[in-house]
């Protein structure tokens, strides 16, 4: 149906002029090369622009980076974006409710009461093995991370259609420039269109279509033809898109900014096709229900008959009245696992773990302005090399060779010579069904 809709409707195309001037003080990402480096130095008081926060995905390579004893504390005691702070909430609430029912247990039930209640306890403890936890939490967060990766993958890069743009439109005057520079700003418009309904970052930061054409990415002609072209969603996406592949119409070469335009369509079918809610609600159920059991089945029993019961099993009574150690192990590990889907289920969100996408649309039209105004068609003088001549070269390599030699595992056995095994033992070739040899054989004459 999006194709249709696109055949049918005869789309205007804006007028070429320098987008560059007209917007040039409304956004930092369009200001020249001299004006952007004095501003990035300066105080943010003193370079009067109003500098996006970026709330970027917790990084913890650099903890990581060696391997040691202890390396792993570095990123076990980490809060930010941590396991820690997901599921900390809950796990305090069941614990919360865990002390209650102990409470109401030991102090205010009777004996009779009691022995109820180790019966109900002891049925939900020996049952809840039949919860296919681990099995149904293993596949939901395998589905949730293909998607969570894909998701990612086609969050749409503007490199390889700026160098593509660059590359294939040569020239320095201000008509080539302002073009290569329009066809990229379309193809960065087109993303941010596409973020907007998809992304809470960004659709905050752009609440309105007016909000885009300040912060430069259309002007008011192409403003007017959008919202008069695009009635529906589904084609306001592919206007600019449109625009761009009009302008490079001529080219040979159009294979990136289809690429570019086939990843925001994954994007889109992403936040239109979720994984079945039903799905999601089992297995949020499921967990939820598993602790809310455990709060009863994983009591200390004080009975006699439950002293007894829990001796034979080798559970310490006084070691986890008060804290149920194994317990609440089992219990955070579950809700930490149902949290780490749930951060996944939508990386575009809010979270400290989810993609940043204003850094990555603001990224996308920086480099492709960069590209398409003052790299575009420049290249370094070719000069002679300044390489060590290749004998010096091959002297150089030959003595780290010989310095630090890795000569391979066998390369030091003393091995005896056989002259059979050395023999290759080759079978004749089968040809129609017999051996070559065979057949040769019986072409010889005999005496």
């Amino acid at each position: 149906m999006q194709a249709t809709n696109l055949c049918n409707v005869e789309l205007q195309f804006p007028s070429q002029t320098n987008h560059k001037d007209s917007h040039s003080k409304k956004s930092s990402v369009l200001l020249t090369e001299e004006e952007y480096i004095a501003a990035f130095n300066a105080k943010p008081s003193e370079s009067g622009i109003d500098w996006l926060t970026y709330n970027m995905s917790v990084s913890y390579h650099l903890d990581v980076a060696t391997t040691g004893a202890t390396s792993f504390l570095n990123v076990l005691f980490r809060w930010h974006g941590s396991v820690w702070k997901r599921a900390l909430a809950e796990m305090i609430l069941w614990l919360g409710f865990y002390w209650l029912v102990a409470l109401i247990y030991h102090s205010l039930m009777t004996h009779d009461a009691q022995l109820q209640f180790e019966t109900i306890a002891r049925y939900l403890d020996t049952n809840l093995i039949y919860f296919p936890m681990n099995l149904i939490l293993g596949f939901f967060v395998v589905i949730v991370f293909k998607r969570w990766e894909g998701i990612f993958q086609n969050i749409g890069f503007i490199d390889e259609c700026a160098y593509f743009v660059s590359s294939y439109i040569p020239g320095r005057d201000e008509e080539i420039i302002t073009i290569r520079r329009n066809i990229l700003r379309y193809l960065c418009l087109t993303q941010v269109l596409v973020l907007r309904d998809v992304s809470v970052r960004v659709r905050t930061r752009f609440p309105n279509i007016t909000c885009v054409e300040d912060a430069g990415y259309l002007n008011a002609e192409e403003k007017d033809l959008l919202l008069k072209n695009g009635v529906g969603y589904d084609r306001r996406y592919w206007i600019p898109m449109a625009w761009a592949i009009q302008l490079v119409e001529q080219m040979l070469e159009r294979k990136a900014i289809n690429q570019y335009q086939s990843s925001l369509l994954k994007l889109l079918s992403y936040d239109w096709l979720p994984i079945p809610l039903a799905y999601c609600q089992a297995v949020f159920v499921l967990v939820r229900a598993s602790v809310i059991i455990c709060l009863f089945a994983r009591q200390i029993l004080v009975s006699s008959e439950a002293d007894a019961l829990h001796s034979e099993e080798g559970r310490d009574v006084a070691a986890e009245l008060v804290i149920p150690f194994m317990t609440i192990l089992q219990v955070f590990f579950y809700l930490a696992w149902a949290k780490v889907t749930e951060e996944m289920l939508n990386p575009l969100g809010e979270s400290d773990s989810h993609f940043e996408s204003n850094y990555i649309i603001d990224r996308n039209l920086s480099l492709a302005m960069q590209m398409a105004d003052r790299h575009a068609g420049k290249f370094p003088e070719q000069c002679p090399d300044s390489v060590l001549h290749p004998t010096s070269l091959n002297e150089m390599i030959l003595k780290a060779h010989l310095k630090n030699k890795y000569p391979g595992s066998a390369s030091d056995v003393k091995c005896g010579l056989h002259r059979d095994s050395i023999i290759n033992h080759i079978f004749p070739r089968e040809k129609d069904g017999r051996a070559e040899d065979s057949k040769q054989k019986s072409i010889v004459p005999t005496p």
